[in-house]
């Protein structure tokens, strides 16, 4: 049932057309690979979203994942960020 859930992020995430999603962004975060749901640019706001979907009743796992996903936040502006720089820059 979650997949039915995550097929309304992108639409969501872009309905103002001024973001871009990317589902299952690759990151490396304390020596462990993570890939989060989604990743939305969101431009007209100039933010970064990390968007974790969960259709289970104890959100307990979900919490804590977010709160890690949280302390790790500069790092993941920098990961996109020269990903990005990477990909312009061919």
């Amino acid at each position: 049932m979650e997949w039915m859930a995550e097929l309304h992020v992108p639409t969501y995430s872009t309905h103002t057309g001024d973001s871009f999603v990317c589902p299952q962004f690759s990151l490396q975060l304390e020596k462990r690979k993570e890939c989060p749901d989604f990743v939305v640019l969101d431009f007209s706001a100039k933010e970064i979203k990390v968007v974790e979907v969960t259709t289970a009743w104890d959100i307990h796992s979900l919490a804590e994942r977010l709160e890690f996903l949280h302390r790790q936040s500069e790092e993941i502006k920098k990961q996109i960020m020269a990903k990005s720089r990477g990909a312009l820059l061919g």
